[in-house]
């Protein structure tokens, strides 16, 4: 792990390099790149920190260490966090519009209120760079994370794992899942759900459920995206 965010006693702390590095990352963002700096995270060493509200969009965090982390209104949009470790951290009213999550690990963590939506790209001037930029969440493993009140709207999730996973209330509208990944997401809403029981469930109760936590489209109706 990098040693840029070596953290003070008690793991609650930012050290001076990492504040210096989102400050710059902030200054980045609000110049359009005239000044400051991309934070460039990789592989870093983020475990327990208070990152509360901080900009990190755009940022390269692939590989980062995030464990037990408090991203809670932090904003992510267009950042790269492939095969970051997210285990058990606190993720309340975050933003991950458009980004890149590829084999990011969320086991046991917390997500509520947060955003995986697409993104559209605009110039200065207003016109449109590209249409829509969707986040990508291939491979990701959800193992026993709660996720409430948030929206993958046409997010990439082949491959996901919700293995015993809490969902409720979460819109999938639109999003890429695998025939396998979708059973095991609707076996794991049925496991924490009010209407669960050990008979089978009939089509219509299930349809019934599954748009009461948000997911607006069924069975065929969601579409199977081919690598």
């Amino acid at each position: 792990m990098t040693a840029l965010a070596a953290v003070s006693p008690g793991h609650c702390g930012l050290s001076p390099a990492l504040r210096r590095t989102i400050a710059a990352h902030r200054q980045w963002i609000q110049t359009n790149g005239q000044a400051g700096e991309r934070a460039e995270l990789r592989d870093c060493d983020l475990r327990d920190l208070d990152l509360t509200g901080v900009e990190l969009s755009g940022a390269d965090l692939s590989g980062a260490d995030l464990r037990g982390a408090c991203l809670n209104r932090s904003r992510f949009r267009l950042a790269t966090l492939r095969g970051a470790h997210l285990d058990g951290a606190s993720i309340d009213a975050a933003c991950f519009d458009g980004a890149n999550l590829d084999r990011a690990v969320f086991d046991r963590a917390r997500v509520t209120g947060t955003r995986f939506d697409p993104i559209e790209l605009v110039r200065s001037d207003g016109s449109t760079v590209k249409s829509e930029v969707t986040v990508r969440l291939v491979g990701v493993r959800f193992r026993k994370a709660v996720l409430t009140s948030s929206s993958f709207r046409n997010a990439d999730l082949r491959s996901v794992k919700f293995d015993q996973t809490e969902l409720a209330d979460c819109d999938f509208e639109g999003a890429y899942l695998e025939p396998a990944a979708r059973d095991k997401a609707m076996a794991s809403m049925c496991r924490t759900s009010a209407v669960a029981t050990a008979s089978p469930i009939e089509a219509a109760s299930l349809a019934a459920f599954y748009a009461g936590v948000g997911l607006r489209r069924l069975h065929g109706e969601i579409r199977d995206q081919q690598p």
